[in-house]
């Protein structure tokens, strides 16, 4: 009597000798008699070591646009990934924040204070825009909540500077300290 027994997952058995571990790029949930089967080929926005018996999704702060991939990408700066991310189409960082590589969530970098941005995929803080003069750009200052964009970061100049004083560009304050008129 001759015992028949399954391909585990995780490998291929090409003959009924022994098993191989699946190709890197694939995944085997077993009873595969090659180490690259079509219908199990790692699909985007996951990865597949050598031996796997599923797909893995990608991390957040990492990315992967091709199928049959063995690892993911680093997050590319002015996008951020927020764990199997497959296309980074909508993906940009969004107004308001700046997105290192390896950024995992939208508006975790917002510009800092006396800064702004109404632009999107902003990949440094240097790429926030100062705040005009005569202008003021504060992120805790309630009364102008819709100048706030995701995470915080301002979409907008906060508003005027107060009567009395006057605000120089980059000005985090609606009164600027050694600035009264």
């Amino acid at each position: 009597d001759t015992v028949c027994e399954d391909c585990p997952a995780g490998s291929y058995c090409p003959t009924s000798t022994g098993s191989l571990d699946c190709d890197p790029g694939y995944y085997c949930p077993g009873k595969q008699f090659t180490g690259r089967p079509v219908e199990f080929m790692c699909p985007a926005g996951s990865k597949c070591v050598a031996g796997s018996n599923e797909p893995e999704s990608c991390p957040a702060g990492e990315y992967q646009n091709a199928e049959a991939a063995a690892t993911c990408k680093e997050c590319p700066a002015g996008f951020y990934c927020d764990g199997g991310v497959a296309s980074l189409g909508d993906k940009v960082c969004p107004a308001g924040n700046y997105c290192p590589g390896g950024t995992e969530v939208a508006g975790a970098f917002p510009c800092p204070e006396g800064t702004y941005s109404n632009l999107t995929g902003l990949a440094s803080n240097a790429e926030c825009l100062p705040c005009d003069a005569g202008k003021f750009c504060n992120s805790t200052y309630d009364a102008q909540s819709a100048s706030l964009g995701v995470g915080g970061g301002l979409v907008a100049p906060s508003g005027a500077c107060q009567a009395g004083y006057y605000c120089t560009e980059a000005a985090d304050s609606i009164a600027p300290p050694d600035s009264a008129g």
